[in-house]
């Protein structure tokens, strides 16, 4: 793991809620997630798709919309 992960793993455990609402990576967390990436992908939502975390984009890309 580089320096800049374990940075942003850090930064990313301050993080008490995000955009969603719900706390990272809880269930709740997940499933408003794999519910709104599609949603924001088929739309013109090019402002919103920023604020995807990157943790939410990488097990959607995984597992897809069953991401545990």
């Amino acid at each position: 793991m580089t320096n800049l992960q374990r940075r942003l793993h850090k930064l990313e455990a301050r993080t008490i809620t995000d955009s969603s609402g719900f706390a990272p990576n809880s269930p709740e967390w997940i499933e408003y997630w794999m519910r709104e990436i599609p949603r924001l992908w088929a739309e013109d939502h090019s402002e919103a798709r920023r604020r995807i975390p990157l943790e939410a984009v990488r097990c959607y890309l995984q597992n897809g919309p069953d991401c545990p």
